[in-house]
C-alpha cells in the first residue's frame, strides 16, 4: 500500500522563506530567490511519512497553478515505513495495508515497502499516490508482486489499468486515504476529466492472482 500516502494533511511547519503556504488551488507568485515553498507533513495512521516540498507546478486547470507535493525520501520516511512494515507484518493497522515485495529491475534483489490495496467488489487495485517511485517501476518491469499481511502472502500479476477502470479506483483511494490528498490536484468529487488528468502521475494497477 505503497504506503498510503503519508504526505501531509495534518499541518506542516514552513521552511525556507518563512512565508505561509498558499492553499490548494491558489494562484502563486514564485519566490524570486528560491521559487519554492517547502513543507514537512506530519505522520498519521494509514500512511508513510514524507519529507516533501511544495513546488510551483505547471498550470493545470483554468490557469490555476498546481501546488501538489513532490515526493522526497529522507531518514524519517525510512523510519516511518519501517514502523508500518513491522505493524503490517503482524496484521495490525489499516485493513487495506499490505507489504509489497518485488524484484528490483536493476539488481534483481527483492525490495519491500508498505502499500495500500483498494478492494472494489472483490477486485484488487494498487494506486501510486507518490508517482513513479521505485516500487512502481519495479512492478512494471517484473509484472508480478507479492503482497503480505500478517502470515498471509499472495502473488499477483500487475496490469496497468485503463482510464475507465482507474478513475473510480482513484476516487476511492482519495476518500479512503485522505492523507495523500496533497499529492493530487483533483478532489475525489472532481469531474472524470480532472481525475483522468491525475493518471499520468498516479498510475493505477489491477491485481490478478498469479496462477
Amino acid at each position: 500500500m505503497g504506503v498510503a500516502a503519508l504526505p501531509g494533511g495534518l499541518g506542516a511547519p514552513q521552511h525556507g522563506s518563512g512565508r505561509p503556504s498558499p492553499g490548494r488551488g491558489a494562484r502563486v507568485v514564485p519566490d524570486a530567490e528560491t521559487g519554492t515553498i517547502a513543507s514537512v507533513p506530519l505522520a498519521v495512521e494509514g500512511v508513510n511519512l514524507d519529507i516533501a516540498e511544495k513546488t510551483h507546478g505547471r498550470s493545470l486547470h483554468e490557469g490555476v497553478v498546481s501546488m501538489v507535493r513532490q515526493y522526497r525520501v529522507g531518514p524519517m520516511t525510512h523510519a516511518i515505513n519501517g514502523v508500518f512494515r513491522a505493524l503490517t507484518a503482524v496484521g495490525v493497522g489499516a485493513s487495506y495495508r499490505r507489504i509489497l515485495t518485488v524484484r528490483g529491475r536493476k539488481t534483481g534483489e527483492s525490495h519491500s515497502t508498505p502499500v495500500d490495496v483498494m478492494d472494489r467488489g472483490g477486485d484488487l487495485w494498487l494506486v501510486a499516490p507518490y508517482g513513479h517511485v521505485n516500487w512502481v517501476k519495479n512492478a512494471r518491469a517484473a509484472g508480478v508482486v507479492t503482497l503480505k499481511r500478517g502470515r498471509h502472502a499472495e502473488q499477483f500479476e500487475v496490469h496497468e489499468a485503463d482510464p475507465a477502470e482507474a478513475i473510480p479506483v482513484l476516487r476511492q483511494y482519495m476518500v479512503q486515504v485522505p492523507v495523500t490528498r496533497p499529492y493530487f490536484d483533483a478532489a475525489p468529487d472532481a469531474s472524470d476529466d480532472r481525475i483522468a488528468a491525475e493518471l499520468p502521475r498516479h498510475p493505477v494497477f489491477r491485481l490478478t492472482r498469479a496462477a
